[in-house]
């Protein structure tokens, strides 16, 4: 029940999802984009998150297509639109 000290409650919720942007007037949009390049990779911030409990959606995803034509290039190969 977790009422002693050393107990633990193992409890399943709904899924919790976060979201990343790089503003517009970023003022290194080329480290806002190395940074985003990192995290959507599946062995570097993709691994990090699933290895702290925070599985990710692999590949990343956006819900349209408006939305994935508004990512810089280097990003867009990296992202999937779907929801």
């Amino acid at each position: 029940t977790g009422s002693e000290p050393g107990q633990t409650i193992d409890r399943t919720g709904a899924s919790i999802t976060y979201g990343v942007t790089m503003l517009d007037n970023a003022q290194n949009k080329e480290a806002a984009e190395a940074f985003l390049a990192y995290m959507f990779d599946p062995e570097g911030g993709l691994a990090i998150l699933e290895a702290m409990g925070q599985p990710p959606f692999v590949p990343v995803r956006v819900p349209s297509q408006d939305m994935l034509d508004t990512l810089p290039q280097s990003l867009q190969p990296l992202v999937e639109v779907g929801e």
